[in-house]
């Protein structure tokens, strides 16, 4: 699974393109995380904030991200 230095357009549409493939993005704080996508009901704008409270990815559409931490052994 390939790592976004951060996310943004370029991640987002990447994401879109693989229908549901997972993949890590990095936030500007540099953890790590996994993110998921899946289909949402329609105008139901949202994000998913790091820890750090750096926006990682927001929705206005019908596709609604998740994320967890990457978990480092």
């Amino acid at each position: 699974m390939s790592v976004s230095p951060n996310a943004g357009f370029d991640t987002i549409e990447r994401a879109c393109s693989q229908a549901n493939a997972p993949f890590i993005t990095r936030c500007q704080c540099g953890r790590l995380w996994n993110m998921t996508m899946k289909r949402g009901e329609s105008g139901h704008p949202g994000c998913v904030r790091c820890s750090c409270q750096a926006e990682l990815v927001s929705w206005s559409g019908t596709v609604i991200f998740n994320a967890a931490p990457v978990e480092i052994d």
